[in-house]
């Protein structure tokens, strides 16, 4: 067998994930990575509900499937994520029925009552003949329509944006995935490293920048998951002005088996490095991801994967007796396929209290709970979430300042959870017409360039209230 087919290992899953795998070398020494993804509903109201496994993307999936435009999906195959990357594709909508000038789009995530992420990007009409916004009902969230051009670090913008910063108008934002041949990216690799991505199986040098794996603008770049975190968006559906549902307290789980030795089993820690929201199908992927070394003959390696979630483990067992496959990622596919029918676990075992620790209330899982089959308890998690996957030691991370500095939500609580400090941030997408928006002219850097566009005082004052920040995001 040739390196070239040596690339992945063989694969078999429990049917609720998708997995691949990818080899590679790192100080001498091959490594072996493995990628679990599984797809879920956002569920209004509530904890998001198991759709099915997802595809593993060997390349991303670009704006209507053309190269030379934005990316939609990003590949999964990537070696390591120093983060979790949180990426939102989809459509801006105005209120039900109406059509507004300008509107607000939020992306935010908190963990425990805490924020991990809250991110607002502003969005305005087309400019019409007298460079006025106009009314729309509904605008994509895509590099397209964002600041940028050819040479600049959104080579596919536009000098007339639709989303704009929060505070600077001069400057791009975006919410979606970024590709690798933008300089966001490309730029942290030098020629030596584009050779060694190249490579069938690649060998990185010590010093690989691994953010160049990082999908997500670096605002959206967060610690991983745990499940259980509480998910909002603002904006990004037809009816509703806000949607808000929790991630599941579920993980992607893997082992190894080393049939050359004796049939020997190692489990995998897999860490949740990627969060992919599509507004538009209002449904998600998360992916897992893992790491092992140490093995003497990559093609007597079988790779095993499932999802497990509290009172639901995998049983290995079973999921080593299915027939085995070659990892998604030999066969190469060039666009994900349809997501597969709904299967395995219910509403209950998905189920987790809103704010609520890692597990929940309740009885759990307590180690082996059958031969060959393992459960997930707070120990394994709380231990996998602090053993990193790099390929060489790492600090444990330092909290999030930004949870450090607000212990309130920067949104309008739920019911069940005790209301956050006040904050000039609970504002309408249209003020358009309010006492607020009469009350004073607009002063500011940002007024005055909206001003320079022909926008009347009214126009610029209800942007920026419809862009109002609480005070740490700015």
């Amino acid at each position: 067998m040739d390196e070239a087919q040596l690339r992945s290992a063989p694969v078999v899953t429990d049917g609720k994930v998708g997995c691949s795998t990818l080899l590679w070398h790192y100080r001498g020494r091959p490594q072996l990575t493995v990628i679990v993804k599984a797809s879920f509903g956002i569920t209004h109201g509530g904890v998001a509900s198991f759709v099915g496994p997802a595809s593993i993307l060997d390349e991303d999936v670009t704006l209507g499937r053309n190269p030379a435009r934005s990316v939609e999906a990003a590949s999964d195959l990537a070696p390591y994520k120093p983060r979790c990357d949180v990426t939102l594709i989809g459509h801006a909508h105005a209120p039900a029925g109406s059509q507004v000038t300008a509107l607000s789009v939020r992306l935010g995530l908190a963990r425990e009552g805490r924020p991990i992420l809250d991110k607002v990007v502003g969005v305005v009409g087309d400019r019409g003949p007298d460079a006025k916004p106009l009314p729309f009902a509904r605008m994509r969230l895509s590099y397209e329509r964002a600041r940028g051009g050819p040479g600049e670090e959104n080579p596919v913008g536009t000098s007339a944006p639709n989303l704009v910063h929060p505070t600077d108008a001069t400057r791009g934002v975006g919410v979606g995935p970024i590709s690798p041949f933008w300089p966001t990216r490309k730029g942290l690799v030098g020629a030596d490293d584009q050779r060694a991505l190249a490579e069938p199986i690649p060998r990185f040098p010590d010093a690989m920048p691994w953010a160049y794996y990082q999908v997500a603008p670096l605002d959206q770049q967060i610690d991983p998951l745990w499940g259980g975190e509480q998910l909002v968006l603002d904006g990004v559906h037809p009816s509703l002005p806000r949607v808000e549902t929790w991630i599941p307290v579920v993980r992607g789980a893997a082992r190894v088996v080393d049939r050359g030795a004796g049939g020997a089993e190692r489990s995998v820690d897999m860490v949740c490095d990627a969060l992919a929201i599509d507004a538009d199908a209002q449904r998600f992927t998360l992916v897992w991801r893992g790491r092992v070394e140490g093995f003497e003959d990559a093609s007597r390696l079988i790779v095993a994967a499932g999802l497990a979630a509290p009172g639901s483990p995998v049983d290995w067992n079973k999921v080593l007796s299915a027939p085995m496959r070659p990892s998604p990622a030999l066969a190469a596919p060039k666009a994900a396929p349809p997501v597969d029918s709904t299967v395995g676990l219910t509403d209950s075992e998905l189920a987790t209290p809103p704010r609520s620790l890692p597990f929940g209330a309740g009885k759990r899982a307590d180690g082996r709970v059958g031969e060959g089959t393992v459960g997930m308890v707070d120990a394994d998690h709380h231990a996998t979430k602090q053993r990193p996957i790099a390929p060489f030691e790492v600090a444990v991370p330092k909290p999030d300042p930004l949870g450090e500095l607000a212990p309130g939500l920067p949104w309008s609580p739920s019911a069940e959870a005790p209301p956050p400090p006040r904050r000039a941030v609970d504002v309408p997408p249209r003020v358009a017409g309010s006492s607020a928006a009469r009350a004073a002219v607009p002063a500011g850097p940002l007024a005055e360039q909206l001003r320079a566009t022909g926008a009347s005082s009214e126009e610029i004052a209800e942007l920026l209230a419809a862009l109002t920040l609480p005070e740490r995001s700015r």
